[in-house]
């Protein structure tokens, strides 16, 4: 494992499986905050996988095989904490906020959730209709959406 420190406070690790971590720690906050940056968008799909990152961002939510469907809200809610995720041009990102002491409780639901991803049927249909108006609204709102969509 090699670890760069970038400052008194921030260290950058790549672990043997390829994963880099970036750590800053600052003991005067009272909270955790984890944010998973992933190189995925539509950059990096072919049009047979165009939409695919996000909707297998939209998916991380429904649960994992330790956490099951509500569990990660129910999670974030229980520590008084907040969380979203998102989708751009070449990256999806998940974080999120809580209190130092809800910090392995959030590790522990994101290390199950990017490996065990919960996919039911329903869920793909209900995601689905759910990607397909988000996609409609963009491209009709958002002149960089439609232009993005197009390159």
């Amino acid at each position: 494992m090699k670890e760069i420190l970038l400052s008194d406070n921030l260290s950058v690790k790549k672990l043997e499986n390829g994963l880099t971590v970036m750590l800053q720690e600052l003991r005067y906050s009272p909270v955790a905050a984890v944010c998973l940056a992933y190189r995925a968008g539509p950059l990096w799909e072919t049009s047979s996988t165009r939409g695919l990152s996000h909707f297998c961002e939209h998916m991380m939510f429904k649960g994992s095989a330790k956490f099951g469907p509500g569990a990660y809200w129910q999670m974030i809610q229980r520590n008084g904490g907040t969380a979203n995720a998102y989708t751009s041009r070449d990256i999806t990102v998940y974080y999120s906020t809580v209190p130092k002491a809800g910090l392995s409780d959030i590790l522990a639901l994101e290390a199950d959730r990017m490996q065990n991803c919960r996919m039911t049927v329903e869920d793909v249909k209900s995601e689905t209709g759910v990607i397909l108006k988000e996609a409609l609204l963009t491209d009709r709102d958002d002149p960089a959406g439609t232009l993005d969509s197009l390159l």
